[in-house]
């Protein structure tokens, strides 16, 4: 009588084609992003802020000043690319050069008076920096100058028995949101302002910030 051997191959094919899928796909090579490539990433984040230096160009409706929701939207940008580019060579350059385009741009701010834009400009640089003493020192000054205090003129009002004309005036305290109705005259020191005089017959006034010397400005009247 013969013995019949039977060799179950199936299972064995089956097997073979399980390991065959379990091994992962072919890792695909990862392309580093360009110097120039980054740099226009982070232009395209600080847009909200380097557009309001060109404002004025754009007509009325432009917004004239940082915005402190467009403010947070440039900081979390900021924040974002620096963790995705900080890793490569080519990011660490780029980073580096728009570290002095900030610069330049607080410095521009600075010369158009915007200063709540030379705040922002300090935050973005320290997102992307260490905290420096030269930017502690210009968001300082940036602050005092920040809450200069705003004043509109109401009216004016000749003391003919004294001999003397004073000015109605309406100033705005930013830092302790405050409104006050005042009536000065040339001389006079009040909330953080000297009055140096009138503007030509009365047609507006002239003052001093006296938290920063020489920092005089005009204000127009009705």
């Amino acid at each position: 009588m013969r013995r019949v051997c039977v060799v179950v191959l199936v299972p064995v094919v089956a097997l073979c084609g399980c390991r065959e899928t379990l091994r992962p796909p072919p890792s695909q090579p990862t392309v580093a992003a360009a110097p120039g490539d980054v740099l226009t990433e982070l232009r395209q984040v600080l847009t909200p802020m380097t557009s309001l230096l060109v404002s004025a160009d754009q007509g009325a409706g432009a917004p004239r000043m940082l915005r402190d929701a467009d403010k947070e939207q440039v900081l979390a940008g900021l924040r974002e690319a620096k963790a995705k580019h900080q890793g490569a060579d080519a990011g660490k350059e780029a980073l580096k050069q728009f570290s002095h385009e900030i610069v330049e741009m607080i410095q521009q701010a600075r010369e158009a008076d915007r200063w709540k834009l030379v705040l922002g400009g300090v935050d973005a640089y320290e997102v992307l920096n260490e905290p420096s003493p030269r930017m502690e020192r210009l968001r300082k000054r940036a602050l005092i100058h920040f809450n200069r205090p705003r004043v509109a003129v109401k009216g004016y009002f000749d003391d003919l028995a004294m001999g003397e004309a004073y000015a109605f005036l309406q100033v705005s305290l930013r830092d302790k949101d405050e409104v006050h109705m005042v009536q000065v005259r040339p001389g006079d020191e009040f909330l953080g302002l000297h009055f140096i005089d009138f503007v030509g017959n009365k047609k507006g006034v002239e003052l001093e910030y006296l938290k920063a010397p020489n920092d005089t400005f005009k204000v127009m009247g009705p």
